[in-house]
């Protein structure tokens, strides 16, 4: 049989309720709980879109590791070496490839990496983080979001301080979200496929 369960991020699944399984795909419903269920049932899974530091036994996702290396590679490139990574602190798993990926091309490029801790994937609080950032330091010549939403929110940040993006400093995100093509000016992004 196929059950379509609509779930939130983070939300505990009760399997027993639909046996017999022939497998499932976990979409937005991954947590261990979940995962430990699935497993003690011997029913087979395959968890999307989230990094292989957890642990899945089977996943798919996007590489974004490799992404992010891509973003800070194009702004490298084109003369920046204070680049930023505006994202959240290390502990959140669900970003933790895009902040490797992040780190590694620092490291590769020879550049100091420098976080603008940013826990919550909104407009709003990436526009508060960074306005705090820009209040204590010189403004970086690159930030590369974890997020098209982070990446929004810092661009008005910017703006509201007076610095030109891309002149001053570039902005770039991750996702390529539908207003990331309208953002004045348009966001630099990383499409990850849909």
């Amino acid at each position: 049989p196929f059950y379509l369960i609509p779930s939130q991020e983070n939300e505990a699944i009760d399997f027993s309720a639909l046996e017999p399984l022939d497998g499932v795909i976990l979409i937005r419903g991954y947590t261990p709980h979940n995962l430990k269920n699935l497993i003690d049932r011997n029913i087979p899974n395959v968890v999307v879109n989230y990094p292989l530091c957890r642990p899945c036994p089977y996943s798919v996702g996007a590489d974004d590791r490799g992404g992010m290396y891509s973003v800070v590679e194009h702004v490298a490139e084109r003369g920046c070496r204070h680049i930023a990574y505006l994202g959240p602190s290390e502990d959140n798993s669900r970003f933790y490839d895009r902040r490797i990926g992040y780190l590694e091309a620092m490291l590769d490029f020879g550049l100091p990496p420098e976080q603008i801790l940013c826990e919550h994937s909104d407009e709003e609080s990436a526009f508060q983080a960074m306005q705090q950032y820009l209040a204590l330091h010189q403004p970086p010549d690159a930030v590369v979001a974890a997020t098209d939403w982070r990446a929004l929110g810092c661009l008005k940040a910017l703006q509201k301080s007076g610095l030109m993006v891309p002149n001053d400093v570039m902005v770039a995100g991750f996702d390529d979200m539908p207003g990331a093509a309208t953002a004045t000016p348009p966001l630099t992004t990383v499409r990850k496929p849909r």
